[in-house]
Parts: C-alpha cells; sequence; structure tokens
C-alpha cells in the first residue's frame, strides 16, 4: 500500500523546492519536471526534452496514499505503476 505520513511529504516537498503542489481538498497533486535524457543518462546530445512528473495523492487523516501517477513528455503520457514508487515513499517517509 502506498500510504505514508502527510507531515513527511510535506517536509520532503518543502526541502526540494522546484516543484508544484496543488492541494483541493483531500486530493494533493505534485507536479515537477524532470531531467532531459541527456543528464540522467550523463551523456550530451541524447534528448534535450524535458518531461513533468504527476503524483496524485489522497489525503486520510495524518496520512496520504499515492493513487496516480505519470509523466508527460510533449503530448504523450505515460502512467507510472504506483508499486515501482514503493522504495521511494519509504524513503520520503523517513524524512
Amino acid at each position: 500500500m502506498a500510504r505514508i505520513k502527510y507531515h513527511s511529504l510535506a517536509r520532503y516537498l518543502e526541502s526540494i523546492g522546484h516543484l508544484e503542489v496543488e492541494e483541493r481538498g483531500d486530493e494533493i497533486v505534485v507536479s515537477m519536471v524532470t531531467p532531459t535524457r541527456s543528464d540522467a543518462a550523463g551523456v550530451q546530445g541524447v534528448d534535450g526534452e524535458r518531461g513533468i512528473y504527476r503524483l496524485v495523492f489522497r489525503r486520510r487523516g495524518d496520512e496520504v496514499e499515492l493513487v496516480d501517477a505519470w509523466v508527460e513528455v510533449g503530448d504523450e503520457k505515460r502512467h507510472i505503476d504506483i508499486s515501482d514508487l514503493e522504495h521511494w515513499l519509504r524513503f520520503v517517509e523517513t524524512w
């Protein structure tokens, strides 16, 4: 299950900057710019296009649950399997 404490997520997001956080009722949408493929691969000239990660959380009391995630590159939208983010969420929870 992809649940962590709300205050852990809030502290982590405050610390990294360069992102947008929208809270609408019990929904929290986090948007952040991806590195370019060149940056991620550590080589120049691969691909300079950046995308946007979107993470959607639902707040339930003092916890948040990751309910959807995707990356947008140009007109393409690719969903991210939430189970692939479990390790990252465990890291955020220790923040």
